[in-house]
């Protein structure tokens, strides 16, 4: 599985940014931290859209996507939360992510 990055992470490390959000190197790391983080949120979020992930039901191999603007403070994704799946129904914790941006 991929490593996953939330914006949140991103927009509080400088290297995080550059690799995912500046590789061109427009910004300066001055520029980065002058910033708040809710200010390169919203910067990535006009950039990519909503954050957001695709998760895969380890039961029936459905998709079903899971926004995270509810989610924006939090520091990474917890693969283990129990969410029900739209398409089995099944409730468990066995799930592939994905970034959906």
């Amino acid at each position: 599985m991929a490593d996953i990055r939330t914006y949140a992470q991103i927009a509080s490390n400088w290297n995080l940014w550059a690799e995912h959000v500046d590789p061109g190197a427009n910004m300066t790391e001055a520029e980065f931290d002058t910033m708040s983080t809710q200010e390169k949120i919203a910067a990535m979020t006009s950039m990519f859209g909503v954050e957001s992930f695709r998760l895969t039901c380890g039961a029936c191999s459905g998709e079903t996507m899971l926004d995270l603007r509810e989610y924006q403070g939090a520091d990474d994704i917890h693969v283990g939360f129990a969410l029900k799946c739209p398409n089995c129904q099944v409730i468990g914790s066995d799930w592939d992510v994905e970034s959906g941006n």
